[in-house]
């Protein structure tokens, strides 16, 4: 991590809001590429866009207050997780308002079960894991929709890369 960075986020943690927005210009190129490989596993025609999805994460990311930040790559796994959690919402506030216009029409035959549902398996898989192991699930969660190696995810957690790559080869089973 550059020592700028090191530096921004120290401020932040210690109440510097400023810090927070010059981190993220910093890192704004890396963030906005995570809401990408995000928004890259939605279906196509998605409503929200990389950009939206960024700015809303980036409002998440200034309302935490007690947040323990390890590194320049925790931050980002921190970012990638607002956003995973983002889209699961989005997911589910779409599915609940299909589910009541289908309803409402009497179109009760109505398929919506493909749209919204692979985030939301995705997000009940998660839940699932974090329930049978903690830090297989935040392993998971910071190499796979974090976009961190095994290296960085070692460093974020304070474990060996090794154990990384156990837990992570655990998590997979």
């Amino acid at each position: 991590m550059t020592g700028n960075a090191t530096n921004l986020l120290i401020r932040w943690q210690n109440g510097d809001q400023q810090a927070l927005e010059l981190l993220t210009e910093l890192l704004y190129t890396q963030l906005k590429s995570i809401a990408r490989y995000h928004l890259g596993k939605e279906r196509h025609d998605h409503t929200l866009q990389a950009t939206e999805l960024l700015h809303i994460a980036f409002e998440k990311l200034m309302g935490l207050d007690d947040v323990d930040l390890k590194s320049k790559a925790h931050f980002l796994a921190i970012g990638s997780n607002i956003m995973r959690r983002i889209l699961v919402d989005h997911a589910r506030t779409k599915l609940t308002q299909k589910r009541h216009t289908a309803s409402s029409n009497l179109k009760n035959n109505v398929d919506i079960s493909g749209e919204y549902t692979n985030i939301l398996h995705i997000d009940q898989l998660m839940t699932q894991l974090g329930e049978i192991d903690e830090r297989q699930s935040k392993l998971a969660e910071l190499f796979y929709f974090g976009g961190l190696s095994h290296e960085e995810a070692a460093e974020t957690l304070g474990i060996s890369v090794r154990t990384v790559q156990r837990e992570l080869q655990m998590a997979r089973a």
